[in-house]
This record gives structure tokens, C-alpha cells and sequence, in this order.
């Protein structure tokens, strides 16, 4: 069964304030963004600007500054109703980020293996025309420790790179995130920490189901 790509209003509208808020972002390239083994997002815009590129996206969606929760830190909680396609469109809004700005880095933290699984589903059933549309094929899968070529690639390509993986991946000491690195790439850091040095944009899919903020990264 072919799935059809169609964006409603409430999708583009999403998708578009995000990107607006990094307006006016020097674009990342493999000069500004590459630091020895590590290509990594870099946002040139300092807190100001952005709260500011905030406030402006607030004002063009008609949200007054009494409605606002406006904080000083680097996340933000976009809510939709189930059903209103917000996998989709948050896989969307990875694509025009790189398009846009550059930014290659995207992780994708769940909470659960079916919910992990559906957006593996949504990425491979619209990749094709999501191919058509940006131009863009992304490196996107589920992180396994047993294929640690994938989680090197991710964090050394420039190329748009999509991980999507559990909570569970991060609750263990022992596990291979947290080993040094083997073959003495990125200047001997352990895994977790040079994913950290990446910056990656972290969708959190359905944050309420028990997930705490990825502070590390």
C-alpha cells in the first residue's frame, strides 16, 4: 500500500515556526561545523536572538505573551493531538532544518519499543516521496550497540542523520554509550559524550510517558 504525503495547514504552520526560529543562522557547512572527528550542529544566534525569533513566531501565530511559558533554555514543548500527524511533521521539520540551515544532528528519544518502531515505519513509508520533495535522503535507524558503524557515522557525517532510540539506552553504566571509544577516535571520549559534542536537535515523542530531559546531551 502506497501512503500519500500531504501536509494540512496545521502541519506547515508547525513545521515553519520552528524553522523561524532560527532565522538569520549562519549556515552549518563542514568549515564551521567540524571539529577533528566531529561534525556538530552550531547555532550562531546567541539566547537573545533566539527568544526573540520566539516572541516574533509567537506574535505571527497569535499567541499573546500572557499565554506564553517562555523560559531561558534550549527546548521547547510543541504540543498536537493525536491523529494530527505529528510524526510526520516533526520528521518534516528535521528535513527542513538541514535544508534550511544545515543542522544535521537529530535524535529522535522515545519511550517505548512500538512507539520507536511506528517512527522507523513513517520514515521508510515516506521516504521516497519525502526524496522527491527535499531532494535529501537521511541516514535515519534505530540505534543498536552491535551496530556501532551507524552511531560513528552519525556522529562524523555532515550528511542529515536520523537516530531514533529508547530511554532504555541510556539507563545502564555498562552499556556501549558510555565506553571509551575503541579504536581511539574521538579523542578517546566515550560514545555518549562525543554524541553530546554534536549538539544533536532531540525530539522528545511523547515526553509524558515518563521521560526525563537528556540533560547530558
Amino acid at each position: 500500500m502506497q501512503f500519500k504525503l500531504e501536509n494540512p495547514q496545521h502541519q506547515i504552520s508547525a513545521i515553519q515556526s520552528v524553522v523561524e526560529v532560527f532565522r538569520g543562522m549562519e549556515r552549518n557547512t563542514y568549515d564551521n561545523a567540524h571539529l577533528e572527528d566531529i561534525h556538530t550542529n552550531v547555532c550562531s544566534l546567541s539566547n537573545q536572538q533566539i527568544r526573540e525569533n520566539i516572541r516574533r513566531v509567537m506574535l505571527e501565530n497569535g499567541v499573546l505573551d500572557s499565554q506564553s511559558f517562555a523560559i531561558d533554555e534550549n527546548d521547547a514543548c510543541i504540543e498536537m493531538e493525536t491523529g494530527t500527524g505529528k510524526t510526520l511533521a516533526y520528521i518534516q521539520t528535521a528535513y527542513e532544518l538541514f535544508r534550511e540551515y544545515g543542522l544535521s544532528k537529530f535524535i529522535v528519544l522515545v519511550p517505548s519499543v512500538p512507539i520507536r518502531q511506528g517512527v522507523i515505519d513513517t520514515i521508510q513509508n515516506f521516504k521516497g516521496q519525502l526524496a522527491d520533495r527535499y531532494d535529501i535522503i537521511p541516514n535515519a535507524f534505530i540505534y543498536d550497540s552491535s551496530k556501532l558503524n551507524l552511531l560513528h557515522d552519525f556522529i562524523t557525517s555532515d550528511h542529515l542523520q536520523i537516530m531514533v532510540l529508547t530511554m532504555a539506552s541510556f539507563n545502564s553504566d555498562n552499556n556501549i554509550l558510555n565506553q571509551v571509544e575503541r579504536e581511539r577516535l574521538f579523542n578517546n571520549l566515550p560514545y555518549l559524550e562525543a554524541l553530546a559534542q554534536t549538539h544533536p536537535v532531540i525530539f522528545m515523542d511523547e515526553p509524558q510517558e515518563g521521560m526525563d530531559t537528556l540533560n547530558s546531551v
